[in-house]
């Protein structure tokens, strides 16, 4: 650890054991502190966004108690950083804990997950926020651009831009709400045997609730 880090994170100068965290695929520097809090380190160049992801994870922490606890944010301007400090979920992500759960056990889990995540769609998009049809519709407009120069057969792609066209109408005057937009088993904690906890909310975004679940697809494995 960074003796700087030491000096000027209040919650590092009494620390009697810090362990580094590898696992996960954030660029942040991520620090687990006498294995109750997670200090994340990260560059100044997306600052609004961070801290906007800290406040927000201190607003879905009023509707669930499965979410870390936002304790500080802070910025040191000499590195060029800042950083976060949230309460630390113990336990091992779902991804690799669920092999050793029976099938009961891994329905009770998912199932809870999917309780707790639906709380956290309680929390409504800010003021002003584009609608979910707004911010869909432009990207898959850009999409189906950039996918005319895609080389693969005209007729599949004839086939994707009319299926689009044809449902996108579905979008419209959908829920605008929190989504964690990375909800899948790497991101939950098991503790215990049992569901611990919802973590890593780096991409988290605002719009329809449902879209929370498009990632499951490509991260479950049978087991």
């Amino acid at each position: 650890m960074d003796q700087y880090f030491v000096e000027n994170i209040r919650f590092l100068k009494d620390a009697s054991r810090v362990v580094g965290l590898m696992k996960g695929f954030s660029y942040d520097e991520k620090y687990v502190i006498d294995d109750q809090h997670l200090l994340r380190i990260f560059s100044t160049d997306d600052l609004e966004r961070r801290k906007n992801e800290f406040d927000t994870i201190k607003k879905v922490g009023d509707y669930s108690t499965y979410v870390p606890t936002a304790l500080e944010f802070g910025v040191l301007e000499e590195r060029n950083v800042a950083y976060m400090i949230l309460t630390y979920l113990p336990g091992t992500d779902a991804e690799a804990a669920m092999s050793q759960l029976t099938r009961e056990e891994q329905y009770e889990a998912g199932f809870q997950s999917g309780e707790e995540l639906q709380k956290l769609h309680k929390v409504q998009a800010p003021a002003g926020y584009p609608s979910w049809w707004s911010v869909k519709k432009k990207k898959s407009d850009r999409y189906l651009n950039e996918l005319k120069n895609v080389p693969m057969d005209e007729k599949i792609k004839r086939m994707l831009q009319t299926y689009i066209f044809e449902n996108e109408d579905i979008m419209k005057r959908r829920p605008n709400t929190f989504q964690h937009d990375d909800f899948h088993p790497s991101n939950l904690i098991i503790h215990n045997k049992k569901f611990a906890g919802i973590i890593d909310f780096q991409r988290m975004d605002w719009g329809d609730p449902i879209h929370d679940l498009q990632k499951l697809g490509f991260f479950l494995k049978t087991s």
